[in-house]
């Protein structure tokens, strides 16, 4: 009878133990499938953030003006350099830029490749990846891609531009082999702990199974007692063993309770290793908090709940300066200590926002709006510049109130926009973005976009302001000024559309544009029966290393038959201290062509006598500030220009003052004998017509000088400087 029910309850025993180890086997298999699903979505993660790190990196606006002429060019150069940066990454085969053509075609525009770069133009292999991105969205291919360089998983990321429009793409390129043997490590993993987890339970069944039976053929007592334990393990599992209740005895139960303990433990590690994987997913590797990923997912969600306790809601985005010339002083190990510096810091700072790491260098803190925000983004950055390894210039930040319906991801674009107005001033570390920053930078994005059809159109023009000689009052040259009339806009002034033409390396064009439209022009003067007056056109620094300046200024005049004295050449004091050996070169070569080398804005904080003796300097125009403070600090100005005037008359150098607005500046400067003046109080700048027919309307009193006149008038003013000198120094 008690062998009978030994083999009833051994029975049970065994069903429960292998049912127990079918559950845990299929839960197993399920968990690696799932790990499965959740390793490639790590990987593509890790793939987006490459691709996003590296598209944060590009400015849109210069990505999207590159044509094929720009091929090797400063901008061409330097977009490849920053993708050469993580072309250096072990995982990644190919990283490249291209720009979207037609709705399913793409072409390259840069590939850095040292080998087999993708051609300028060259079609590109579409995939749902790549047109994904060309609609705004960052994207992961599912499949591979097959071209002429190989098997790739692709990831493609969006670049914008300053008006948040794409601009063009960034492509990386994951070698498929690469990506599947990461995938088989990942199941080899999670197969062997699979594997050992079933063995070790399998193990634990038989030998818990094992001592029951032992145990239940000696000792009766156990064996009631393991059938009561049995049926309560059973009931509590949803089913009943039917055994009535036995008497009280020792416990044998420790043997299944330590089973039952030992295959949750291993639930729960698989559970908690699952757990881990979709941490990774939101947990950004090197500062420890969250990453874009996250941000991406929960920071509008952030926002409602701002909203839903009456607060406004506000993105606080920091940028840490000088990131790259930081790893590159200190190597890469302390750039990332400074990093997880600075998200700690920003963390503590605000201990009740969403805080997380953004692309490259970048934070994101999503929180309440409070006029507190300055003073703890101040405290941020002198924590950070007194705490960090080393020298660092800290952090910048811009804030981006958040109106209802704007969306986080708008609100960090336009805060990027923010920081760009910051620039490289180390003063400002703080900025809160205004709407009438959006116009600027739709102005900008416009002229950029029609630079090109303005001059093919004529709608920048010319204007030309007289400069008059002081001891005549007669006009002896004419300074060229550039003014856009927009069909559309009206007049952009040149204090909006120069500084976006120097940002994107296009000034090189618009000076060549205006020589040009010089040239052509002059032929107007013939007909009016006026002699051709000098012209001074404005040169960047910038043109000299775009083109060769005075070949190409040779061609110009060679094509319009005029001759080199017709002209001048100005540069700034500026341009000037920060000229390089190749800059300094051409300079030389401009004075032995035949030209002019005028100095522009002498005075204007970059001064230095040294110009004199390095460079053959053929006039000087003081700066205009100097000329409306002359009577600033008991009249320093005055003696400044005075004592300026006389030196430079002395050394043969012309002398000429602009920004002439009152009689009593022209007076002062008639007194000091300054030789040349321009301005307002004597002519604006206007069409060459318009100052064709001022002139003639002015009379003899203001009518240019012949070139005879010119030469003979310029002459005797060096003459009499050196007869001052010579009776000086007797």
């Amino acid at each position: 009878m008690a062998r009978k029910k030994l083999s009833f309850t051994t029975r049970y025993v065994l069903i429960f133990g292998l049912l127990l180890l079918l559950t845990h086997t299929l839960l197993s298999v399920v968990i690696l499938y799932q790990s499965v699903s959740t390793v490639r979505s790590l990987i593509n993660s890790n793939m987006l953030y490459v691709v996003e790190s590296a598209a944060a990196l590009l400015d849109g606006d210069v990505l999207e003006g590159l044509t094929e002429e720009d091929v090797d060019g400063e901008a061409f150069r330097d977009i490849e350099e920053k993708l050469l940066v993580f072309q250096s990454h072990d995982d990644i085969r190919y990283i490249y830029a291209v720009k979207q053509v037609d709705e399913d075609r793409f072409v390259f525009t840069v590939d850095p490749d040292p080998v087999d770069p993708g051609a300028f133009g060259e079609d590109v292999v579409v995939t749902d990846g790549l047109r994904k991105a060309g609609k705004g969205l960052a994207a992961v291919d599912a499949e591979t891609m097959e071209d002429r360089w190989g098997n790739f998983y692709s990831a493609f990321a969006p670049v914008f531009d300053s008006g948040g429009k794409i601009a063009g793409i960034v492509g990386i390129d994951f070698d498929a082999a690469w990506y599947r043997a990461k995938i088989r490590e990942h199941n080899l993993t999670v197969a062997i702990m699979t594997t050992l987890s079933v063995l070790v339970g399998g193990v634990m069944v038989f030998v818990i199974v094992h001592n029951v039976r032992k145990r239940f053929r000696t000792l009766d007592t156990e064996l009631t007692s393991l059938s009561s334990s049995v049926d309560q393990l059973l009931g509590s599992a949803g089913g009943a063993s039917g055994h009535p209740a036995q008497e009280d005895g020792p416990s044998s139960g420790d043997e299944i309770g330590k089973l039952s303990r030992k295959i949750l433990f291993m639930q729960q590690n698989m559970a908690v290793y699952k757990q881990l994987q979709e941490d990774h997913m939101y947990r950004d590797p090197v500062t420890g908090i969250t990453n874009l990923a996250y941000l991406r997912q929960f920071a509008d969600d952030k926002v409602y709940m701002i909203r839903m306790h009456q607060g406004m809601p506000c993105i606080v985005y920091f940028d840490i300066r000088a990131m790259v010339s930081y790893n590159t002083e200190y190597g890469y190990d302390r750039g990332n200590d400074l990093l997880r510096l600075c998200g700690q810091t920003i963390q503590s700072a605000f201990p009740d926002a969403l805080v997380g790491r953004g692309e490259g260098d970048h934070f994101i803190v999503v929180d309440r709006f409070d006029e507190g925000i300055e003073r703890k983004v101040i405290e941020i950055n002198e924590t950070i510049q007194k705490d960090a390894f080393g020298r660092t210039t800290g952090v910048q930040c811009a804030v981006v109130k958040m109106e209802p319906g704007l969306k986080a991801v708008e609100a960090v674009q336009r805060a990027r926009n923010t920081l760009k107005k910051i620039g490289d001033d180390l003063n400002v570390v703080f900025r809160v973005y205004s709407t009438e920053e959006d116009s600027e930078y739709e102005t900008s994005r416009y002229v950029v976009q029609h630079f090109e059809e303005a001059m093919e159109n004529g709608w920048i023009q010319v204007y030309y302001q007289p400069i008059l000689r002081t001891r005549t009052g007669r006009i002896s040259s004419l300074e060229a000024l550039a003014r856009w009339v927009d069909p559309d806009r009206g007049i952009i002034s040149p204090g909006q559309f120069i500084p976006v033409l120097s940002r994107y390396h296009l000034l090189h064009k618009l000076d060549l544009y205006m020589v040009e439209q010089i040239c052509r022009e002059f032929v107007r003067w013939d007909q009016a029966g006026i002699p051709r007056i000098p012209v001074s056109v404005n040169f960047s620094a910038q043109d000299f290393d775009y083109i060769h300046v005075p070949q190409v200024l040779n061609q110009i005049l060679d094509r319009y038959s005029v001759p080199r004295n017709g002209i001048i050449v100005e540069i700034t004091e500026q341009d000037l201290a920060q000229a390089t050996e190749h800059f300094r070169e051409q300079l030389l070569e401009i004075h032995e062509c035949g030209y002019r080398l005028w100095l522009d804005d002498f005075g204007s904080g970059y001064s230095s006598l040294n110009v004199f003796s390095q460079y053959h300097i053929d006039r000087i125009k003081f700066d205009m500030e100097l000329v409306r403070h002359l009577d600033d600090n008991n009249g320093a100005n005055r003696i400044i220009m005075e004592t300026i005037t006389e030196m430079c008359r002395q050394m043969g150098i012309h002398t000429l003052a602009e920004g002439i607005e009152t009689e009593e500046q022209y007076r002062f400067l008639r007194e000091s004998d300054c030789e040349m003046v321009q301005g307002f109080y004597f002519f604006r700048p206007q069409p060459v017509d318009r100052v064709i027919s001022e002139i003639r309307e002015a009379g003899d009193a203001t009518k240019s000088e012949t070139p005879e006149e010119r030469r003979a008038l310029s002459r005797d003013w060096i003459q009499t400087g050196k007869k001052k000198r010579e009776e000086g120094n007797p």
